[in-house]
C-alpha cells in the first residue's frame, strides 16, 4: 500500500464470489485516513522508515525489562555495521513507539565493536520486556558537519572579565593618589566595570524630593495652604 509493506492478518474466503469491504480493523491498524470529499484513502506515514544504504538495523543483545514509567539502559548491537569504532545516530523503531509506548530518543553515540548502550523509555503503565534479538531501531553514519552543537552560556563573571580587558582604568586614576590607593582603586574599577558604562537615561535635575514629617504622638494637621502676599514675596526673594 503506497509502496509500503505493512503486516496484517487477512481471513481467506476461497468460496467468496464477490468483493469484500475491508473492515475498520485494517484501517485502524494501517492508520488510514478516509477523505470522503476527494474519495481518497491515505495511509499514515508516521511509522514509515525509509530504506537507506547507510542505515543499519540495531538489535538488543539480551532480554531487557523496562519498569513502568521509567527509563533504563540496554545493550544493543549493529551486526551489519562496518568498522569497530564508528560514530552513529540511532533512531527509534516507530512501530515500537506508536504501538507499545517504548521510546528511544534520537541518540549520538559511538559503537565499539559494533555494540553499545542506549537509553530506552517505557511510557506504559506496566513493565515491558524487550526480548533478545528484537530490532529496536536503526543507526545512521554520523556526519559531524550536519550537527548543530550547543555551547555552554557564558557566565556573568566571564563577560565582566572580558569587558574589563578592553578598558584602560589607569586613565581614571588621579595622579594625587599614592601607589597603594591607586592599586585598590584599580582593583575596584575592574571588579565593577558596569559603574563606568555610559547611561542614556535622563540625568536632568529633578525638583521633586521625597520627604517624611514625624509628628510624634500628635495627629497630622490638615489646613488650607497659606497664601503669600506680594509684599511678603518681595521680601523673601
Amino acid at each position: 500500500m503506497q509502496n509500503q509493506a505493512q503486516p496484517f492478518e487477512f481471513t481467506v474466503m476461497p468460496k467468496c464470489s464477490h468483493d469484500v469491504i475491508l473492515g475498520w480493523d485494517l484501517l485502524k491498524a494501517s492508520q488510514a485516513v478516509i477523505d470522503c470529499g476527494r474519495k481518497k484513502r491515505t495511509f499514515d506515514e508516521m511509522t514509515f522508515e525509509p530504506q537507506h544504504p547507510n542505515h543499519f538495523d540495531v538489535f538488543t543483545v539480551e532480554d531487557c525489562l523496562i519498569p513502568a514509567r521509567s527509563m533504563a539502559k540496554i545493550r544493543i548491537s549493529a551486526p551489519r555495521m562496518t568498522g569497530n569504532n564508528v560514530g552513529v545516530i540511532v533512531e527509534s523503531n516507530k512501530c515500537l513507539l506508536m504501538r507499545q509506548e517504548v521510546a528511544i530518543p534520537s541518540t549520538i553515540m559511538t559503537l565499539l565493536n559494533k555494540s553499545g548502550e542506549l537509553w530506552v523509555a517505557n511510557g506504559h503503565e506496566q513493565h515491558m520486556c524487550i526480548p533478545k534479538g528484537m530490532r529496536i531501531g536503526y543507526a545512521g553514519l554520523l556526519n559531524p558537519t550536519c550537527i548543530n552543537t550547543l555551547s555552554e552560556p557564558r557566565s556573568h563573571e566571564d563577560v565582566t572579565k572580558e569587558r574589563a580587558s578592553f578598558i584602560d582604568y589607569t586613565l581614571m586614576l588621579a595622579p594625587t593618589l599614592n601607589e597603594e590607593q591607586q592599586t585598590k582603586l584599580l582593583d575596584l574599577s575592574k571588579k565593577f566595570p558596569d559603574a563606568f558604562e555610559e547611561s542614556h537615561k535622563d540625568c536632568r535635575q529633578r525638583i521633586s524630593v521625597k520627604h517624611k514629617i514625624e509628628t510624634g504622638d500628635h495627629s497630622p494637621i490638615s489646613q488650607r495652604p497659606y497664601r503669600i502676599s506680594p509684599a511678603e514675596r518681595r521680601i523673601i526673594h
